[in-house]
Parts: structure tokens; sequence; C-alpha cells
């Protein structure tokens, strides 16, 4: 509990004037309290943490947005701290497979997958049913179906039965005259028994009556219910009245699932010029958009206005649409949704799929690899053709590192995509990662003939300590890159350098480099410093200057420059830095556009590193209970090395199970969350698993360690040693 100070402080913050908040931040440090925390505000009925010294004005940024259409799930936008909830006892409900229709004419062509999507769509949540999610479907029906084939009745349903449907809906589409005759046989896909029909008949120009006509029908025979007891179909409320954009529509879906994302992406904004309103198809498109390089510039527009059109969406797709946004500002229950999601959709790769990112990206709680590798792999059962759900799925191999793994899923992505850059990629970084000197040496030729940002895809391939390879994709990325390029390159081969290899004096020049932006040398610097390295001081004073903490300096610089002031006891510098960004974050939401909803990401960015620094502040002046409260709400993924104070915070208290979780999420295969730490927190993992008498773990991160340090700088060879002595005095434990 706040002391009384802390809760006078709070009431007079509470009341302030928005020019009194730096002032009463600052006195609020002057005397920090065992017992501080973040302040709270309730919104929507919840309470939410915020940083102290910004929590006016952020609240003043917070949107709360749509209720998106499935009961019980509210998606909020709140920083961090407690979130939307997700819904209790989300459970599956019977599932129908809709099945591709035989269709007659060219220009009938696009129902045979279409009315997959449409009725799909239509029935999925009506009557309290589900359908199996397209994909899916489809994914079966062409393991056993040749292309445009009408399989045998009896292949039809046992393909139905293998996506897990209870209901099978077995339809035709043809022109007669100037009509079009939609007709529709229901089966249960267990018994294989005829339920009924359905049949429709009308104008090609009005399809969208006509398949809500058919899915009342078909539901009318499934739940044996009267008129008046039956749910109400309105796919146009859902997608579009406009032809036009419909039929632009369901050929984006065809293109998407044969991953051509440019015939996708031009159909898709065929369908947005025709309806501007059409919600599911403006999602779709920033979706398409997000595979290309720099795809979220002309993704985000689209996306937002989806966001805006969110009561027009499915309930399922209302409910990702929301998840998106979520998981972008980090909500603690993303996991929980996610979780749910799997459970209501077992048979939904996008849900499985979503499940992974969480795990990589999110951190709510901090994840393993084998819990993301899972979901990426369930997702690619369901779908095994989608690129989209295998590309994770081949990079777990590299980062595991598995050679025959890697050869057997990258296959798989060349059968689906073989011309897209990510084969090409996946090639050469087999070769070089994997391959005899031979390969590795044609491998490293065929670099100079890619493009830039393709040498950046095979280089995230190969980010494990493992691959040596590494080295040299960098090095052609600093010599060939543009400034940004080189300054990411020359970052990362301090950090794989010093980290990795444990040689420290190798990397040191690249602290002085050119390339080397301000912020990065001093991150890289810092992180020497916070993991024990003994960087010269002369190289510390330089790169954390606390001159540098200023209105011009980078967030970068800011940040780090005011973490090691507190380290150094220099508290007014510290003052100083948390302030500049305060400052930054309150600027960037009062600039923010957020009638969508949306938190801008560069406040949110700024405001997580205030808040760390907080945090950390109070580590250091003896309170590591008041600085868990702000440590762990200022985001593992926003502010990485925040994991790395969170994982000494807990040692020194002796928490080592929640240790143990914070150390191995530097393995968790994410390259981003590595940041090149990983031999350094297997070195921490040894001596946790030591002390919880766990000695076969404690022996497989020691000599991890070591394999990676063998040839680390001789004043680091000591490091190496202790980690052997315990490999030895550890192993014969490990029989007992």
């Amino acid at each position: 509990q706040a002391d009384a100070h802390a809760v006078q402080m709070r009431e007079a913050f509470n009341a302030a004037p928005d020019g009194a908040v730096t002032e009463l931040a600052d006195r609020l440090r002057e005397e920090p309290t065992e017992g501080a925390k973040a302040r709270t505000v309730t919104t929507a009925g919840r309470d939410v943490a915020l940083p102290w010294s910004i929590g006016r004005r952020w609240l003043s940024a917070v949107v709360v947005v749509a209720i998106l259409g499935l009961a019980g799930w509210y998606i909020v936008i709140t920083d961090e701290g407690a979130g939307p909830e997700p819904a209790p006892g989300a459970t599956a409900a019977p599932a129908i497979a809709v099945l591709p229709f035989s269709v007659r004419g060219e220009e009938l062509a696009v129902l045979r997958e279409g009315m997959v999507d449409l009725l799909s769509t239509g029935l999925d949540g009506a009557g309290g049913l589900r359908t199996i999610p397209a994909g899916t479907l489809l994914a079966r029906w062409r393991e056993h179906v040749p292309d445009d084939e009408t399989p045998e009745l009896t292949t039809a349903l046992e393909i139905a039965r293998r996506a897990r449907a209870q209901y099978a809906l077995v339809g035709s589409a043809v022109a007669i005259d100037s009509d079009l005759r939609i007709v529709v046989d229901i089966y249960d896909a267990k018994t294989d028994e005829r339920l009924g029909q359905a049949k429709v008949e009308g104008s090609p120009d009005n399809v969208l009556p006509l398949v809500d006509r058919l899915a009342v029908d078909a539901l009318r025979v499934i739940l044996q219910r009267g008129e008046e007891e039956l749910p109400k179909i309105d796919l146009a409320s859902l997608t579009t009245e406009s032809p036009a954009a419909l039929q632009a529509f369901l050929e984006g879906e065809v293109h998407f699932r044969h991953f051509d994302i440019t015939a996708a992406q031009d159909a898709y904004k065929r369908a947005v010029e025709a309806d501007s309103t059409f919600a599911l198809a403006h999602y779709r498109l920033a979706y398409a958009y997000g595979w290309q390089p720099g795809g979220a510039t002309y993704g985000t527009p689209h996306y937002r206005r989806a966001l805006r059109l969110a009561d027009r969406l499915p309930a399922r797709q209302a409910l990702y649409v929301g998840g998106r946004r979520s998981r972008s500002h980090l909500n603690p229950n993303d996991l929980e949704f996610a979780r749910q999601a799997v459970e209501m959709y077992p048979d939904d790769p996008a849900a499985w799929f979503w499940l992974g990112e969480v795990y990589l990206h999110a951190r709510y709680p901090l994840a393993t690899a084998e819990e993301m590798e899972q979901a990426f792999e369930r997702a690619v059962e369901l779908d095994p053709r989608n690129a989209e759900y295998l590309f994770h799925y081949v990079q777990f191999a590299w980062w595991l590192p598995d050679s025959a793994q890697a050869a057997q899923r990258l296959a798989m992505f060349e059968r689906v995509a073989p011309d897209d850059v990510l084969a090409r990629v996946g090639r050469h970084a087999l070769d070089l990662a994997f391959g005899n000197s031979t390969a590795q040496k044609e491998a490293m030729a065929g670099l100079r003939t890619m493009d830039l940002d393709a040498i950046q895809l095979v280089s995230n391939h190969l980010d494990h300590p493992w691959d040596s390879a590494l080295q040299p994709v960098i090095l052609e990325l600093y010599e060939r890159g543009d400034e940004n390029q080189k300054g990411s390159a020359v970052y990362r081969l301090f950090h794989n350098t010093a980290f990795w290899y444990g040689r420290l004096r190798e990397s040191l020049p690249y602290l002085d480099d050119p390339a080397m932006t301000a912020g990065g040398r001093a991150s890289s610097a810092y992180w020497a410093h916070v993991l024990g390295l003994p960087i010269p001081e002369e190289t510390l004073a330089d790169a954390l200057d606390p001159t540098a903490i200023d209105s011009v300096a980078s967030v970068e610089t800011v940040f780090y420059a005011g973490a090691f002031a507190a380290d150094r006891g220099r508290w007014p510098d510290h003052v100083r830095a948390t302030t500049e960004l305060e400052r930054r974050a309150e600027r960037a939401f009062a600039k923010a556009d957020t009638s969508d909803g949306l938190m801008p990401n560069n406040g949110l960015y700024v405001a997580k590193r205030a808040q760390a620094l907080e945090g950390y502040a109070l580590w250091r002046r003896g309170q590591p209970t008041a600085a868990l409260a702000l440590l762990d709400l200022s985001g593992t993924k926003m502010v990485p090395v925040v994991r790395l104070w969170l994982g000494q915070l807990y040692q020194e208290l002796g928490r080592l199970q929640d240790a143990e979780r914070v150390y191995r999420s530097f393995s968790d295969g994410s390259a981003q969350a590595r940041l090149s730490t990983e031999p350094l927190a297997q070195r921490e993992l040894g001596k946790i698993y030591e002390q919880l008498e766990e000695y076969e773990k404690a022996v497989e991160s020691y000599e991890y360690f070591v394999e990676c340090w063998r040839d680390a700088d001789p004043e680091l060879q000591p490091m190496v040693e202790e980690a052997r002595q315990a490999i030895a005095r550890l192993t014969p434990l490990q029989r007992e």
C-alpha cells in the first residue's frame, strides 16, 4: 500500500492543471516510496495503470472504441495495464463445412470458392453454429480433389469430416437463361445422412439476397425451426451492396489463398474503390499490404478504415481486427483473448496464428519457443498451403537450429510460393547455415546479386549464435546499404561480436564507426555495462554523456543515458532524462489522431521508457518491490532492456522461478527479443537451475554458453572456465 505521502501526491496530481504535471512528477521523485506504483485511472469501468507524470494527458488520448460484435469481447484501447477482459468459458460450437460449389459457365467460376466465402461468412455464429474457415476447408479439399474437378459425394463428405465439421453443405450454381439457380444439399457429416435441401433462384446481379435466403433455408434444415425462430442473416450489412465490389473481393480471396499477393491487392483495391464502406475488403487489403516491404505505409489507412467500420464486420473478423489493434499496444490480456479464440474456433488457422503472434511479440506472459512453435505448427496443419502461416514455422527451424527441419519446412514453403522472395532467401540461408564449404561459398557469392531487402531477410534467418555465416552477411549489408541499413548492420556487428562470442575488444571499434548512430552507441555501451562486461569507462562516459540529455537527442540516447545516470547515482541527470521522455510522450499524444481508437505508437513507445526509468530508479534507490510495479508494467517488448533488469531484480529478490521465465525469453526464437544476449542469458539460467537443483538443465545452459564463448577475450575466459567447472561439478549429479 502507498504511504500517506504517495496518497497526498496522487490527490494533488488528480486535481492539478496540466502545467503542473512535471512539477508534481519531480516532487514524487524527490521522495520515492516503497509503495509507489503507476497511477491508475478508470476507463470503461476498469482500472488502467498509467505513468505518473503523463497520466492526465494520456487519458485524454485514450479512446474507448467499438464493441465489435462478438458478445462479451469488448475491444477497448488502453495502455497495457488492465485492458479488456476476455470472455469467460469460451467453447467451440458445432461446425458447418461449406464445400466448394460445382459451377457451370466461365462467368460463374468465381462462385466455386466464392460461395464458400459467402456462406461461411453468413452462417458463422448464426443459430449457435460456426463455420469451418475457408482456408482450412480448401486446404483439405486440395489434398483430395484436383483443380476444378467435382468429386464423388463420399469424397466430399469425407473432407468435411476431416475438417471436423458436424454438417456439410454440398452445392451447385448454374445459369438458367438470365437467372442464377443455387442449390445446396445439407448432410450430417458424421453419418452421411442427407438432412434436406435449400434452393434459390434469381438475378445474378443480386447474389447476396440469394445467399441470405439460401443460408436461412439451410439453417431451417439443420436446426429444424420455424421461420420466426431463425436468426436474421444480412450479408450485405457485413460485406457490401455493390455487385462490382463483391466480385472483386471474392477474386481477391482466391488470389490470396494462392499467395498471389499482387493480384490480391489489385482485387481488394477494386473492391474498396467500388464501395468505400466495404470494411472486410479494407481489412483484407491492409493484410495483403503487410506481406510486402514497407507495406504498412499503404496498409495502415485501410486498417484504420476497417476499424471505423468495425460494426459492419462479421463477428469473427471483428475479433481479429480488434485483436490486431490490441496486440499493437501489448495488452496483457492478449494471451487470454488468443487462447479463447482457439477454443471458440479450434479449426481456424488464423486463431492459432494469432496465438503464436501473441506469444512471439506481446510476451504476456513471456512464452517459450516450444509454445510459439506449437501454435504456428497447428496453423500450418490446418492450412498448409498458406505461406503466411508457414513463414515463422520455417524460421523456427533456423532458430533451433535444425538442418533437417529447415530443409523440410522450406520445401513446404517453396511448394506453396516457389517464386516468392522468401523461398529464394530461405534456400540461401539453408546453404549458409547448414551447407558444406562449397555450398556456403556459392551462397555468399549469390548474395552479391541480391537486393538489400532480400539480404536482410537472409540475415534474419541466420540470427542464432551458432550461425557463423551471419557476420559476413551483415557485412554485406554494411558495405552496400544506405545510411539506415549501415547503422543497423554495425549495431548488430557490435552486439553479435561482444555478446554472442565474448569478443568485446574486437567489437569496440564498431562503437566509433561513423555509421553507428548516437542512440545505437548509447544502447550498445549500456548493454555491455549492464551485462557486466569490462567496457572502458571512457567509452561509457562518451556514449552515455549526460549532456546529451536534451530536446534534440534521440529517444534511445536519452533513455540509456538516464539509466546509466541511475547506476551512477546522478539523480538530477536521471530526472532530466525521465522528464524529457515524458514531455515527448505528451507532445505525441497531443498531436495524435485517436478517432479510430489507435494509440499513437511513437507516444506509447516513449511513455514506456519514461515509466521504465522511474521504476529502475526505485530499484537503484533500494526499493525493489516498488520497482517491480513499474518495471513489470513498462512493457517487456517495447523496452527490451527491462527484461534484463527484471531478470536481475528477480534474482536479487530470490524469485528464481520468475527470473528463469525472464531469462528463458531470451531464447524464444525471436531475433528481435534476443538482442544477441542469449549466451549470457543461458549463463544466468545455468546459475538459476543449479540453485533449483535442476542439474540437467543447468548443464545444458552452461554448455550452450561455453560453446558460444569458447573464443572469448582472455579477460573474459574466467567466465567460461567458471561455466566449465560447473559442468564438471554438476554432470555426475544428473544421474543421482
